[in-house]
């Protein structure tokens, strides 16, 4: 037991053993694990795709046969947000739902990678969303169409994030934050 001179001192908390070494070392030894890597794959090609659609926004809806003035080019990106809304919370729900749904089927038990399921849906509607934005443009399909594949696709991003980030921690539950630290 300490006196209460001891407790206010400010070196009597200071540990004998240095731990930020061993903390910095945490994220190298993650790298060699493929689920984190490939946890931090489908995190980047998700945002990727969101990067993609960034950067072809203003050519596609500013040109030729659109001609969206610039602050419509902005505007157009409520359509990203309500997707983005609405999926953000599907993608949260339905990756637990699903875990726990397979888990009641096979007696309690659960796996990391029934969280897995969720990324179907970004596996049909994301090549659907991508098709409508780029071909949709290239076809000069009518404005709408080519607005929502992409606020569709921006939405989708958030399914494959999440899913990539909840499957890591559900994999590497002590060392999380490394893991997280690798995959982002």
């Amino acid at each position: 037991d300490k006196t209460f001179m001891q407790k206010l001192s400010l070196t009597s908390g200071i540990k004998k053993q240095n731990h930020l070494v061993e903390y910095l070392k945490g994220p190298f030894y993650m790298a060699r694990y493929p689920v984190v890597l490939w946890g931090g794959f489908l995190y980047g090609s998700s945002l990727f795709w969101y990067t993609v659609l960034n950067g072809t926004e203003a050519t596609i809806l500013g040109g030729e046969p659109y001609n969206f003035s610039s602050s419509m080019c902005g505007l157009a990106y409520v359509s990203p947000v309500i997707f983005v809304l609405i999926i953000y919370f599907y993608a949260g729900w339905s990756t637990d739902w699903i875990k726990i749904y397979i888990a009641k089927k096979h007696g309690g038990e659960s796996q990391a990678e029934d969280r897995l399921w969720v990324l179907a849906v970004y596996m049909i509607l994301g090549p659907c969303a991508l098709i409508l934005w780029g071909v949709g443009a290239a076809n000069s399909i009518h404005w709408f169409g080519v607005v929502f594949g992409l606020g569709l696709m921006a939405g989708l991003c958030v399914i494959g994030c999440v899913s990539s980030v909840t499957y890591v921690i559900d994999c590497y539950q002590e060392m999380t934050a490394e893991a997280m630290a690798v995959a982002i």
